[in-house]
């Protein structure tokens, strides 16, 4: 898995890190589907298997599955809106900037199981549209 090749796209990103005995992933499969046919074109929507692709959890924040990463089309870390917030709740990566000591936002990430309309609510928030 590239990271740097799926936020070049300069679509907004949907990344979801699954497992094969995850009972919750299995169940989201379908949902997940859907979420691809429906929006596919306008944003990347992967689904990367941690038990096929353990370096994923080298490059990212994985600590469950499932687990969502969130970028914006220009590759920015994604902020939910409020309407997001009120029904979700996300994780915020930051590291400290070495010249000003200011913290910088560099990765959101969701973690658990996400239904169709969530998903759906998400990539609208991204700003996609079909």
């Amino acid at each position: 898995f590239d990271l740097d090749t799926v936020l070049a796209e300069k679509k907004p990103v949907f990344l979801n890190v699954s497992s094969d005995n995850c009972p919750y992933c299995v169940m989201m499969e379908p949902a997940l589907t859907q979420i691809y046919q429906q929006y596919g074109e306008h944003a990347v929507i992967a689904d990367v298997n941690l038990d096929r692709c353990p370096e994923i959890s080298w490059q990212l924040p994985v600590r469950a599955t499932p687990t969502q990463i969130l970028f914006c089309a220009d590759g920015s870390p994604y902020l939910p809106g409020e309407a997001v917030q009120q029904e979700l709740t996300f994780l915020y990566y930051v590291t400290e900037d070495n010249d000003t000591a200011e913290e910088i936002h560099v990765l959101t990430v969701h973690e658990g199981m996400l239904t169709a309309a969530q998903m759906q609510l998400i990539l609208q928030d991204l700003g996609v549209t079909v």
